[in-house]
């Protein structure tokens, strides 16, 4: 409200402020008992669709879509895989031992479309907020390659750390994107199934609903942009505009690929994740 003071002295600013305040407190109150009511409703619906664990465990997720998670594979499963956590009879402090499996889902994208989007953001970053740093576009992609490399360096020893782990060893269940993008539903399915996972009919028709949903989204995207003009149309990157080719990538990530080969040798003799 407006300030000024009124005939019997008090300030009408005070006045409609205070009234404002009551109406938001109010409609806070309001908003919060409708946000419980729809928590659980979406928690109903979750808890009749959402698969259970065939062991009967409680059963936790979490997604994970930066690469600087990759290097901390050691801590998540520490974290993730240890539900109901020993403790020392005399402090009650946790041991850190896993008292159950943790289950990875290790998405594998195109190393090339990772690299160049990485740089690509890199560059709108130091665009938008370093105006004393001058960095060449060939210097970004060799400290962003560089970058990328070493963390995945890591991620891949822990990774075999992991599964060869004599007490509870981590379970990684991988998953192509080109597989991800063919067939999702059948996709997730084997996920779950891995992962000791039950789905439901339920689950199942939420799943091919969302997936139905996507590929017309994806339809119009395509209509769309072949109606607009060449400025117009989604980012594009490239390595080349980082002076980088695919032969940087490949030897920078040598590591990474021997465990793709082995992951796709294992897949294809009927016994791997892939």
């Amino acid at each position: 409200g407006g300030g000024g003071t009124g005939a019997d002295g008090i300030y009408g600013g005070d006045v409609v402020g205070a009234m404002g305040e009551e109406r938001d407190e109010r409609r806070l109150q309001q908003q919060q008992r409708q946000q419980q009511e729809k928590d659980g409703a979406e928690s109903s619906n979750i808890s009749r669709q959402h698969p259970n664990r065939a062991d009967g465990n409680a059963f936790q997720c979490v997604a994970l879509k930066s690469p600087h998670h990759s290097v901390k594979l050691t801590t998540i499963a520490e974290v993730f895989g240890d539900t109901s956590r020993r403790t020392d009879d005399d402090d009650h402090s946790i041991t850190g031992r896993p008292c159950q499996k943790t289950v990875f889902v290790w998405l594998h994208r195109s190393l090339e479309a990772v690299v160049g989007s990485t740089c690509s953001m890199n560059a709108a970053v130091n665009a938008c907020m370093t105006s004393l740093f001058e960095e060449t576009p060939a210097a970004l992609g060799r400290r962003t390659l560089d970058c990328l490399a070493r963390s995945m360096d890591i991620a891949v020893r822990q990774r075999r750390e992991l599964e060869a782990r004599a007490e509870a060893p981590a379970v990684f269940i991988d998953v192509f994107h080109e597989d991800l993008r063919k067939d999702p539903v059948a996709v997730v399915q084997r996920v779950y199934r891995k992962a000791g996972l039950e789905v439901s009919a339920a689950f199942r028709a939420s799943l091919e609903q969302r997936a139905a949903e996507e590929r017309a989204k994806t339809a119009a995207r395509k209509q769309q942009a072949q109606q607009q003009s060449q400025h117009q149309q989604r980012h594009r990157y490239s390595l080349a505009k980082y002076g980088l080719a695919q032969g940087d990538v490949d030897a920078a990530f040598a590591v990474y690929n021997t465990l793709v080969r082995d992951v796709k040798k294992k897949s294809a003799g009927g016994g791997g994740s892939g």
